[in-house]
């Protein structure tokens, strides 16, 4: 959903345009307004969990519901095309709410994960420093959730909620043990969407490199590559659908003044 200075009515049917060519389920964080899309981090088949402690089990419902319904439309792409354009599938928050739920269940983490707060604090402060006026935030799990039957990735979705709302560890549906923090718990930052995210900047904080010692040198290596190739490749790509609707939007004001 790399979809920089691309509008979001635009932008929804351009998503398979944009990711077109990579072959990783990924899911995505994002700040969202109006007329554009700003990606924070990645998961690459998994949806972060950090992400995780920012929902309510009243935040999922609408998207569940889309979930299923998009599912039953995948074997007909002229039909899953026009639902995809009219309907947003991802859960958005308003930054008040995520505010909320990221203080109150920091205290999860403290009390069952305390190696995994100082990212998860950099990560907070690195969403609030990037937010716009109107902004609200998204998460495009769609890829990811697809990797199953969307029944059974919701109830886990659901029962990590009430695991994290009920301080239960062991009920989750993922380990507080596991070392690589970055990509299972915050998620992968989009090297090119960072250069466009200049403030509090997650690549430069003392957190992040801190984890990114922590990672197996030889196993992450290749997903950072991965990163960092799919993140010029999107460049290329945002800038080639830039000038497609640049150019669409010049004849469609020339047809209105000549008309």
């Amino acid at each position: 959903m790399a979809l920089f200075g691309v509008t979001l009515t635009e932008g929804k049917a351009l998503i398979k345009m944009v990711k077109g060519n990579d072959m990783a389920n990924r899911s995505y964080i994002y700040l969202k307004n109006v007329d554009e899309a700003r990606i924070l981090t990645q998961g690459i088949y998994t949806i972060p969990y950090f992400w995780q402690l920012f929902w309510d089990e009243e935040d999922l419902r609408t998207p569940i519901s889309l979930w299923k319904t998009a599912e039953k439309l995948e074997e007909d792409e002229e039909e899953a095309e026009k639902f995809y354009q009219e309907q947003n599938v991802d859960i958005l928050l308003s930054i008040e709410k995520f505010q909320q739920n990221a203080l109150k269940n920091r205290s999860f983490l403290e009390e069952n994960a305390p190696q995994s707060v100082q990212l998860y604090d950099a990560f907070v402060r690195y969403i609030l420093a990037n937010v716009k006026d109107g902004d609200v935030l998204g998460f495009d799990l769609l890829d990811v959730v697809f990797m199953d039957q969307v029944s059974v990735v919701s109830d886990k979705l659901l029962k990590n909620i009430r695991a994290i709302r009920g301080n239960q560890p062991k009920d989750l549906d993922f380990s507080l043990t596991e070392k690589n923090l970055i990509g299972l718990a915050m998620g992968f930052p989009d090297y090119y969407a960072s250069e466009l995210l200049p403030e509090d900047n997650i690549l430069d904080s003392v957190a992040y490199h801190d984890e990114l010692k922590k990672m197996n040198p030889q196993e992450d290596k290749k997903v950072l590559d991965m990163i960092g190739a799919d993140s010029k490749g999107n460049k290329h790509r945002v800038l080639f659908v830039f000038w497609i609707l640049l150019a669409l939007g010049i004849v469609w004001l020339l047809y209105i003044i000549f008309s």
